[in-house]
Formats: structure tokens, sequence, C-alpha cells
């Protein structure tokens, strides 16, 4: 993963067997990923935690960011399928994900945070995630939201 050129921005994970850890060790060196496709992932639950993005407002108003250096900054496209076990988590990341869009100055440079666009899900848990008001709000404010057919 170090090692590729150009930079990754497409990564599917499909049934692996990795740990949601080892998972996170490798997001960290793939600053560039743009889509993350998960299916059938044991530990789905951890690796969304570790993708919600933490911001708080401070006193100016201004976004500061809680964790040093966020995971996957440039991700755009989400695509989950069978995460059931993981809907409240996920929808922490969706919304975490779909409420950015601010600038993090990090060492005299600056990063900017990609605001998640599209999101893809298996159709059980789209129904769940529609139901939620605060992924409505982000669907008003332009998340796309589709749905497939998983068949595993």
């Amino acid at each position: 993963v170090n090692r590729s050129e150009p930079l990754l921005e497409h990564l599917k994970l499909a049934g692996t067997p990795m740990k949601a850890l080892d998972i996170v060790r490798c997001l960290r060196s793939l600053p560039g990923l743009k889509k993350l496709s998960i299916q059938r992932l044991k530990d789905a639950d951890a690796l969304f935690s570790a993708l919600i993005i933490n911001a708080s407002d401070d006193a100016s108003g201004a976004k500061s960011f809680l964790s040093n250096a966020p995971l996957c900054p440039r991700l755009e496209f989400l695509d989950v399928a069978d995460a059931s076990k993981s809907i409240d988590t996920l929808a922490r990341l969706v919304v975490s994900r779909c409420s950015i869009a601010v600038e993090n100055k990090r060492q005299g440079g600056t990063e900017t945070l990609t605001r998640l666009k599209k999101i893809e899900l298996d159709t059980h848990i789209a129904s769940r995630l529609k139901s939620d008001p605060s992924i409505a709000d982000c669907v008003s404010r332009g998340l796309q939201l589709s749905e497939q057919i998983t068949i595993i």
C-alpha cells in the first residue's frame, strides 16, 4: 500500500479476515482514498468508528479537530453491504462526513477534508438509515443515498 503509484483512490474490502485495527493502519497510508467499499466485514463497527470525523465548534465558530489526522480525509463515496449490526455507528459516520466542509490547518499547511457525497447501501440498511432524521438532513444537503441488492 505504501508503495502504490499513483496513489490508491479506490479500495474494496470484501469478506477480509483482517481485523479492523489492521485495516485502519492500511487506511492511514491512503490519505487520497476517495472510494471505500466494505462488504461482509466482521468488525465493521470498529472500522466505522475509526472513520468518524470528530470535530467540535470552538468559541469563534470554527471547527477544530479532536483527532490529529482524520482517517481518509478525501473520502467521497462509501459502499457498504452486509453491515446491519453496525447501523448506529454507520449513521454517526455518515453524519460526521456529510457535515464537513472545512479546512484543518496543521503545522503551517492546510489539509482539506472532503465531504461525503454518496453512500451506497444494501436495501435493508438503506431503509433503516433513511428513517434517521440526521441522515435525512444530510440527504437534503446533497448527500446521495442509493440502494443496492446484495447477493451473498
